[in-house]
């Protein structure tokens, strides 16, 4: 057996016995004896290569390169001790679809050993990379999923000033994105200082897209106080040169408002009356002389639109347009009145539907052309006696927990007469076939107002459940409770 293939058995077999710091056993140095260098050491090598020896970031042990030669991990490398735990974190970010790391605590150890610059991960070849991408979503493909990309660029923004390079490398590199995605070199773009995002759409309309000259709001450079920014004001300024230059032509002979001068004037005037202080602070002139952009058959159109909401109002005796939401809101609520409908709200023959719908409230929320049938009804006793079956079955399977043996329907949807842990409680029962109950009847109220009740809940699907305070506050989602309405 010849000195290569003795060191390749010993080395797999190691490798298979999960031993520590194999690292050490890798280092090969290099001989001036061209025989030697070539028939044994750098054999040697590729040994140490194509061996499942180095544990990756993901806790396997695997090769360096795969048989056929193609790399399979690389190895972030930099000689500044400032960055070095840095540029691995920067890098396990990576999507890598055919290539992974070396775990943090293996990466310096292995990069003593694997000297190859085309196994090396370094600054250089990330910025390259970057420098040669287009835009945020070609960044974004080469970064895992869940990983925020404005997050990688500022965590490699840090790494770079902490090298004392960022300067130097934003001024050739990339890698800074606008606030339309695309990668930028630093210099060209401006800082947003709280612009509108509304006067940059309409600046935008207007025909300049400012946001190609705006850096992402979320890119932090550090230590740029002189860094040029941009305002309201400076967006104003542009918007008002290219609005009297449309007010401009219209003053020609036969000219008329175009529909796009008129939809990016009714958006201007749109924010003047939002933002009225800001208005008059940045446009001065033009929000003092606002009347030149509204268009005269717009403003009979709203004169005449305004009027007729006027008398709908009036006509209906609706004094506010919050009440117009609100009916609004509830027109869209409404649902078709069905078996299940009745079942989930225990109205069980038509003189309890004339009482519960005798209620404007209730009768809002749904929509039915006619009246239930006595068919109807006899369906939905049936469903509410399956559900107490139900529940009563659930319960009997806890005997140490409820006593149901002297239980008793005190009402069409209350089981009276059970014991929980010794002491009598009631249970309301509701089927719950349409994934929703309603709760109106007084008896349950009443029922409910006591400590000692349980509210469950039955589909036939599932089992039983029960509906606690705390799972009611979680679906509502009632965040405040007024005291003073139930204790005064």
């Amino acid at each position: 057996m010849d000195y290569v293939t003795a060191y390749r058995d010993f080395l797999t077999k190691i490798a298979s016995e999960n031993y520590e710091n194999l690292y050490l056993l890798c280092k090969i140095g290099i001989s001036e004896d061209d025989w030697l260098q070539e028939s044994v050491l750098n054999q040697l090598k590729i040994i140490c290569r194509r061996i499942p020896i180095v544990k990756t970031m993901d806790g396997k042990l695997e090769a360096i390169e795969n048989q056929d030669g193609s790399i399979n991990i690389l190895f972030p490398v930099e000689n500044d001790y400032r960055i070095k735990d840095d540029i691995w974190d920067l890098c396990s970010w990576f999507n890598f679809k055919e290539k992974t790391l070396p775990a943090k605590e293996e990466n310096c150890k292995w990069a003593t050993v694997v000297r190859e610059e085309k196994f090396k991960l370094n600054l250089n070849r990330i910025l390259n990379m970057i420098n040669s991408l287009n835009n945020i979503s070609d960044l974004s493909s080469k970064i895992k999923k869940g990983i925020d990309v404005i997050d990688w660029i500022n965590f490699l923004i840090n790494i770079l000033d902490k090298k004392e390079v960022l300067q130097t490398e934003l001024a050739k590199i990339k890698m800074i994105p606008n606030q339309n995605g695309d990668l930028c070199i630093e210099a060209w773009l401006k800082r947003d200082d709280n612009i509108s995002e509304e006067l940059k759409n309409i600046l935008y309309d207007l025909g300049e897209d400012i946001r190609t000259n705006l850096r992402n709001p979320d890119i932090v450079i550090p230590n740029e106080e002189n860094k040029e920014a941009l305002t309201n004001m400076d967006i104003a300024t542009k918007i008002r040169n290219k609005v009297y230059g449309l007010l401009q032509k219209e003053n020609e002979p036969n000219a008329v408002r175009t529909e796009h001068s008129k939809m990016v004037f009714n958006k201007l005037i749109l924010w003047f009356s939002n933002n009225h202080q800001e208005a008059e602070r940045i446009f001065s002139d033009l929000y003092e002389h606002k009347y030149k952009l509204y268009d005269d058959v717009e403003i009979i159109k709203n004169i005449q639109l305004s009027q007729e909401i006027t008398k709908i109002m009036q006509d209906n005796g609706i004094t506010e347009v919050q009440e117009i939401r609100n009916i609004i809101e509830r027109g869209n609520s409404v649902e078709v009145l069905t078996e299940s409908s009745l079942a989930c709200m225990g109205i069980i023959n038509e003189e309890e539907f004339e009482r519960v719908f005798a209620n404007e409230d209730v009768k809002s929320y749904f929509n039915y052309e006619k009246k239930p049938t006595p068919e109807n009804f006899i369906y939905v006793q049936e469903i509410i006696q399956r559900a107490k079956k139900n529940v009563l079955n659930f319960l009997r399977k806890y005997p140490q927990e409820y006593d149901c043996s002297s239980y008793q329907e005190t009402a069409t949807t209350i089981l009276a007469g059970i014991k929980k842990n010794g002491k009598p409680i009631k249970i309301v029962v509701r089927p719950s076939d349409g994934d929703k109950i309603y709760i109106y009847y007084q008896s349950e109220l009443d029922t409910m107002d006591y400590e000692d009740y349980e509210l469950w809940v039955d589909n036939n699907q599932d089992e039983p459940r029960q509906l606690t305070f705390g799972k009611l506050l979680k679906i509502t989602g009632v965040k405040v409770i007024p005291l003073q309405k139930i204790f005064y």
